[in-house]
C-alpha cells in the first residue's frame, strides 16, 4: 500500500512539474514582455543581474571565466559581454542615475568609455 501511495505521489509531482514547465516556458518567452514594461526590448539577463544587485557576483564570475578562457577566444568574449570593469562602471552610473538602464536599452553601450561618458 505504501509503495502505491509513493508512486502516486511521485507521478503527481512529475505531472505538476511538467505542467509548470509547459506554462512557464511560453510565459517567460512571450508573456513577460507584455506584462512587464521594463522587460520590453531588453535582455532579461542584463536587466535582472545589474538592476537587482547581482553585479558583484557577475563581476566575480566574469573574472573566473576570463582567467580560464583560451587567449584566442578572450577578445570575442570581451566584445560580446561586459567585463568586470564595465559592470562596476555600470553599477556606479546606475546608482547616480537609476533611469540610465532604460536609456541604455535603446542606446546599447559598446565599451567602458561609453559607460563612463554617459550622462542622462
Amino acid at each position: 500500500m505504501f509503495e502505491i501511495l509513493t508512486k502516486a505521489f511521485v507521478y503527481a509531482l512529475e505531472a505538476y512539474a511538467g505542467l509548470g514547465f509547459v506554462v512557464a516556458v511560453p510565459f517567460v518567452w512571450f508573456g513577460v514582455q507584455r506584462l512587464d514594461s521594463e522587460a520590453q526590448g531588453s535582455g532579461v539577463g542584463f536587466r535582472l543581474q545589474i538592476r537587482r544587485g547581482y553585479g558583484n557576483g557577475l563581476k566575480s564570475y566574469r573574472r573566473l571565466v576570463y582567467a580560464h578562457i583560451a587567449p584566442s577566444k578572450l577578445q570575442t568574449k570581451l566584445h560580446n559581454y561586459f567585463s568586470p570593469e564595465e559592470i562596476a562602471a555600470i553599477q556606479m552610473k546606475v546608482q547616480e542615475h537609476p533611469d540610465l538602464l532604460a536609456h541604455w536599452r535603446e542606446h546599447v553601450l559598446a565599451n567602458l568609455q561609453e559607460i563612463r561618458s554617459s550622462r542622462r
